[in-house]
């Protein structure tokens, strides 16, 4: 297998991580948490290669702490280690997307009913702030892409907390960072962004007005919207593994028109 050594290190303005600077103890930790969050920005693309040496070099530490860090990764399900053979940023497919999106969306309405008997005007506040931090529309503006999406995220988080229920909230943010990957594949391209943001907007007004049933109906949809958003990115990516899933949605969205 040829491994490509890429550069790890490349961050986004103020993200940039000192890891050689950090404690000891905490390598592990840093490693951990620059290369996560390069993964979920694909700044490491999907199917990328890299080498467990060659991380350690980028990050300026040993290699046991990018070893520790990299195990963490794979059981996240972020990246595959071969032993001997290298590293690979995990593919994302069209399956992968059907079932995050399949978990996501009865938790997402559980949500927001449990959230409209629950929020108080300061919860609904926050959740305007959240989505009122402005679509970077320029590709070029990597700070600007990640405020929002990472608004984006947090908006969510936000609503399954004040839904009030613990464990609604523990299953919601086990996959909300593969969720915030898939985003940062199909958002910057897509061209419902609007439709995004407008279905926050609704979400609140539901939330406000205490309407379970109706925030709930429109965390479905929401949740439809996303998906379909990061499905078209998938689709034309020309990176897509599961062919057979493909074909079969393929089939579907033609036998829609």
């Amino acid at each position: 297998m040829s491994v490509a050594v890429v550069d790890i290190s490349a961050t986004s303005g103020r993200d940039a991580v000192p890891v050689a600077a950090a404690p000891k103890g905490t390598q592990a930790q840093r490693a951990y948490d620059a290369l996560r969050r390069r993964i979920i920005r694909c700044e490491l693309a999907p199917g990328r290669t890299f080498t467990e040496a060659s991380a350690a070099e980028e990050l300026g530490i040993g290699r046991t702490p990018v070893r520790e860090a990299l195990a963490r990764l794979a059981r996240d399900g972020f990246v595959v280690v071969a032993p001997r053979a290298g590293c690979r940023v995990a593919e994302v497919t069209l399956g992968d997307v059907m079932e995050l999106f399949e978990l996501r969306e009865p938790l997402e309405a559980k949500a927001a009913e449990l959230a409209a008997a629950r929020i108080d005007e300061t919860g609904l506040a926050e959740l305007q702030r959240l989505t009122d931090v402005p679509f970077a529309a320029d590709a070029g503006d990597a700070a600007g892409l990640a405020a929002f999406l990472g608004a984006n995220t947090a908006f969510h988080a936000a609503l399954a907390g004040f839904a009030g229920n613990g464990r609604l909230a523990t299953a919601l943010d086990g996959i909300a960072d593969q969720l915030e990957r898939l985003h940062w594949l199909g958002v910057p391209t897509s061209p419902r962004v609007a439709d995004l943001l407008g279905e926050h907007h609704e979400m609140i007004a539901a939330l406000a007005a205490r309407d379970g049933e109706r925030a709930a109906a429109l965390a479905v949809r929401h949740c439809r919207t996303s998906r379909q958003v990061v499905v078209d990115a998938v689709l034309e990516s020309g990176a897509l593994r599961d062919a057979a899933i493909h074909r079969e949605h393929h089939d579907h969205r033609e036998a829609r028109r």
